[in-house]
């Protein structure tokens, strides 16, 4: 099993076995400090996080263990020969077997997903010219292909990688350069299950790249003078240099796909129905890059480039799929940039994201951790004081929002002794700056009933 599936099974206490000694201090393992574990994990390889799919099948194997699995030579015959009916019946044999068992199966899916790659002759009129049984085939071998990925994602990469790559090449070399990715088989482009896997590396290779790139630029040596007045010019420095970096890398995978959703370019799609389920996926791909590109703007920036970028607007579209993001910074940043729209475009379309926005605040003061809370808010205080005077028929429900937010930041002070707390605690700088903010709201906008 690969490190990510060993640390969450620890986690959930699933795993019987002691952990390797080489994940530990000391000789027996270190299954009391399962936290350091997990921390050092997510720091060292963040893009081998166990996901949904991981975390689902450690719950559901124990169940699977032992079913009896065909000998590899028969799997192997079976799902590259010609009788498909009896290769899909082998694929959905092969789903119920236990994570163990399709680990060790890893080389033969792989071998399999090449050999079910469509026999496409380039048609520029999109005449249907690859095998309909072959891309039938295709889909279940590629489902088989995704239940691996939740157990050893990173061999499962690399192996694929190797055996689908065009002109031979390092696979260690996409781990600095993700777009050698595209240097595959050109079937690839002409087959949605293959294309989607494809996605699949390049996301992988790219998350890869991108906490390498972070390590280089948090361990570069920066010239300093003085080491205490220059760290905040050096963090700003390196966050500026690794922005840039991940940046160049994911507008260069950008444009390799959309040549490949160009109908003159990629001419190996020999059905419209193909070409039209590889563009969709393509430019669900690039919107996803969009949305996490924009959100590396500065704060500070939001405000002009909503004044100087009239197509700004068109931001409004993806409120619901930014205040989804988990991480806080994007939150505010989701946040920040409503406000913005809302004040630069009032219209009435625009008003049903500022309210799906103060639903999802309100949401998170309710369910959310209080320290999550305070730290979204200390980012946004400003923001929904604007709003409120924007749009006096708010008044009221921010306000109930800053008060529940300061009921949180006063319980929080209870916790701390009074002769530790500094006045330049965040719980007392929030209640401060809550404070001024009403008072200017009470002054200035009038109650609506």
């Amino acid at each position: 099993m690969e490190i990510h599936l060993l640390c969450f099974r620890i986690a959930l206490q699933e795993d019987p076995d002691p952990i390797p000694a080489e994940l530990g201090d000391g000789p027996g393992g270190v299954r009391g400090d399962t936290r350091l574990i997990v921390t050092v994990c997510d720091g060292t390889v963040p893009y081998m996080w166990p996901t949904r799919e991981s975390i689902e099948l450690v719950r559901v194997d124990a169940a699977r263990e032992g079913r009896p699995v065909p000998p590899d030579a028969e799997i192997e015959s079976t799902l590259s020969g010609e009788q498909h009916a009896a290769a899909r019946k082998m694929c959905r044999d092969l789903e119920q077997a236990s994570a163990a068992e399709l680990a060790r199966l890893l080389p033969i899916i792989v071998r399999a997903s090449k050999k079910c790659l469509p026999k496409v002759v380039p048609a520029a009129d999109f005449s249907e010219s690859g095998s309909l049984e072959t891309s039938l085939i295709a889909e279940p071998i590629c489902r088989l292909w995704a239940r691996i990925e939740a157990i050893v994602p990173r061999e499962l990469m690399e192996q694929t990688l190797a055996s689908w790559q065009l002109t031979p090449f390092s696979v260690a070399q996409a781990y600095v350069q993700p777009c050698l990715v595209f240097n595959v088989d050109k079937r690839v482009f002409a087959s949605p299950p293959h294309f989607q896997i494809l996605l699949k590396l390049l996301s992988f290779f790219l998350e890869a790249a991108r906490a390498e790139e972070e390590r280089i630029v948090l361990r570069a040596n920066m010239k300093t003078n003085n080491m205490y007045d220059d760290q905040k010019r050096i963090c700003d420095e390196r966050d500026h240099l690794f922005v840039v970096l991940d940046h160049a890398q994911r507008a260069a995978s950008v444009q390799l796909l959309i040549e490949i959703c160009d109908s003159e370019k990629n001419t190996n799609v020999g059905c419209i129905e193909r070409f039209e389920s590889v563009r969709h996926l393509a430019f669900n791909y690039i919107h996803s890059i969009f949305i996490r590109d924009m959100q590396t703007f500065p704060l500070h920036m939001i405000r002009p480039i909503v004044d100087g970028v009239p197509s700004m607007h068109v931001a409004q579209g993806l409120i619901q799929e930014m205040l989804s993001f988990p991480d806080n910074k994007r939150r505010i940043f989701t946040a920040i940039l409503i406000v913005e729209i809302f004040k630069k475009y009032r219209v009435e379309m625009t008003f049903p994201f500022v309210q799906s926005m103060l639903n999802a605040l309100c949401t998170l003061l309710r369910y959310g951790g209080r320290d999550q809370v305070l730290r979204l808010f200390n980012g946004i205080i400003e923001e929904l004081g604007e709003l409120a005077m924007t749009y006096p028929d708010l008044k009221l429900s921010i306000i109930r929002m800053f008060g529940q937010v300061c009921a949180i930041a006063e319980s929080r002070l209870c916790l701390y002794s009074t002769h530790i707390i500094s006045g330049k605690a965040l719980e007392r700088r929030l209640i401060r700056r809550i404070d001024d903010q009403i008072r200017v709201l009470n002054e200035q906008v009038p109650f609506v009933l």
